[in-house]
């Protein structure tokens, strides 16, 4: 089954990779400049190796939740990498940790000596604030980030806990392992979130939130970490959580600590919109998909409520709550069939038009039937063989708008009502392969669109779904708005290919009495007649309607 969570941590290794790059270049800036071959040698043999980048991650995140690029949080994300790659090679020294291993491969005191292991630990911690310095922010911004990483490095932070850390290896005092947690672990996850925050121009409210947040990440995080080394049969595991608390309470002292970032989630909220604590009747919804990892509770609450408070603070300001209510309110068009969702897939979302592979198994009941599909399709479904077609050509619609969107291997169930009297179809359908591609998909799936409700329609509601035979009405213009193509009329049936695929896609979901503008990046021009340069973003504008009841004429075997 796919888990979110996979999702998050995409995201983070595609974030490393970037920090990776740039740390890849500041380590190719220090050869000119540094006169010690060995040394250079080891400053590069330390920072190419910089790990899940989770501390950055968080400062890049904290800084584009207020709109900053992650492009320009790069500078910021290496020098927190290296101050965190500083307090590796100070740590794994015969004199502290004397651990011979980090990351996988030897320690920098192991492969280079102890002394100059020392000088690359002084050169990294130096080089974090060269970098800082030289970001390209306001002088304000740049002394406010040195000030944040030297307090959560220094003596208020890693090397107090790092004293403490040796100070309690022989002792068993939940308290001071908790507060070595805090200096040596937490105070760099607060101090990335909180400069993020600070390169987003965040508020003295927004920050501290922020700030708080990350401190009881961190503890969470080394707690974790403690936990995954209860196993060793090493001298890592003495002074750790772990140790003294053993496994189960360990676990207990994690799950403990989601209340508390729930707690302070709403703080930041709280903070980002003054005056409003609770939003009971949002115009919109941040969808945040549900999950039993304790991980993934961590990570997707960070955001949510920090986006909402955004976007509300966005609609107060532009004057927009009176006009997502009337959309919100707007009655939903009815629909004959519903779906439950039983397994997620993993993979990317399967685009109408692609050629896929399905298990479907077909369940006629009446209003009198009880029979949970899922049950049956478990019961038979060894004998099912998968069929495959075009995803929007299925003779029975419902099931192409049940299909679009699933992952490989997920699954859910689609029950079509047939008539009044509550007769009903219902079908089992799994995703067992997506066997082409599309070159645009990571381009459509990133489209950005706003609809608008046009009022004057009065007919019943329709909603453009895979498969269906739809009449578009668009203009294409550019960014300023100048009309390049004017109210052009095109009839075809969503997933066949037959248009411009931005124009078929793009309207996937579009409601009957509403009109959308696509945001077309120049990628996805193609296909549009030479009217259209493809160098610019256009922006299309388009209103449909169903050649067809969307639901009529649908074959139910």
């Amino acid at each position: 089954m796919h888990h979110i969570y996979s999702d998050i941590r995409q995201k983070v290794e595609d974030f490393a990779s970037l920090v990776q790059k740039e740390l890849a270049q500041v380590a190719s800036a220090t050869k000119a400049e540094c006169p010690s071959a060995v040394l250079h040698e080891a400053l590069s043999y330390t920072i190419s190796n910089p790990g899940k980048c989770v501390r950055s991650f968080l400062a890049s995140t904290s800084a584009r939740v207020f709109g900053v690029s992650a492009e320009r949080t790069l500078r910021l994300s290496a020098a927190i990498e290296v101050v965190h790659t500083y307090s590796l090679v100070h740590d794994d020294l015969p004199s502290m940790d004397n651990s011979p291993i980090r990351r996988g491969r030897e320690s920098c005191h192991t492969k280079f000596g102890e002394a100059v292991a020392v000088l690359t630990g002084d050169a990294l911690l130096t080089l974090t604030f060269e970098l800082l310095s030289t970001m390209n922010e306001g002088c304000a911004v740049r002394c406010e980030i040195i000030k944040l990483l030297s307090k959560a490095c220094g003596r208020c932070g890693m090397v107090a806990g790092q004293m403490l850390d040796m100070e309690t290896r022989s002792l068993t005092s939940f308290e001071k392992v908790r507060r070595v947690h805090e200096l040596k672990t937490a105070r760099l996850f607060s101090a990335a979130c909180e400069a993020g925050a600070v390169l987003g121009g965040a508020s003295a409210e927004e920050r501290m939130a922020l700030a708080e947040y990350g401190a009881a990440l961190g503890c969470a995080f080394q707690a974790k970490d403690d936990l995954s080394d209860a196993g060793e049969d090493s001298e890592r595991r003495f002074g750790s959580m772990a140790y003294i608390l053993g496994t189960e309470e360990t676990r207990d002292y994690i799950d403990g600590l989601l209340p508390v970032l729930g707690l302070l989630l709403r703080a930041v909220s709280t903070s980002i919109v003054s005056g409003i604590t609770e939003h009971t009747d949002k115009p919109y919804k941040v969808s945040v998909t549900d999950n039993d990892s304790p991980a993934y509770k961590i990570g997707a609450l960070m955001l949510r409520p920090i986006i909402e408070a955004r976007i509300d603070r966005y609609i107060s300001e532009q004057g927009l709550a009176e006009y997502l209510r009337d959309a919100a309110s707007a009655a939903p068009p009815e629909e004959n069939f519903r779906l439950i969702d039983l397994e997620e897939g993993e993979g990317r979302e399967v685009l109408c038009g692609q050629k896929v592979s399905a298990m479907i198994l077909h369940f006629p009941m009446d209003s009198q039937e009880t029979i949970d599909p899922l049950q049956a399709a478990r019961k038979i479904s060894g004998s099912t063989q998968p069929v495959s077609f075009r995803l929007g050509a299925h003779e029975v619609k419902e099931i192409n708008y049940a299909l679009a969107g699933m992952r490989r291997g997920g699954s859910r169930v689609v029950t079509v009502t047939r008539d009044e009297e509550g007769k009903s179809d219902s079908y089992y359908v799994h995703l067992t392969s997506v066997d082409d591609k599309v070159p645009e998909a990571h381009d459509i799936r990133n489209l950005m669109s706003f609809d608008k409700r046009d009022t004057s329609i009065k007919e019943a509601v329709t909603v453009a779904r895979c498969g269906d035979a739809v009449s578009v009405k668009y203009t294409i213009k550019d960014v300023r708005g100048k009309v390049l193509v004017g109210d052009q009329v095109v009839d075809f049936i969503i997933g066949n290919r037959s248009v411009p695929i931005v124009l078929e896609l793009g309207v996937v979901g579009l409601r009957s009495d509403s009109r959308r503008s696509i945001i077309v990046p120049p990628e996805l021009l193609s296909g549009f007649d030479q009217t259209v340069d493809k160098h610019g973003v256009k922006i299309i504008d388009a209103q449909i309607k169903h050649k067809k009841a969307p639901n009529s004429d649908s074959s139910i075997e």
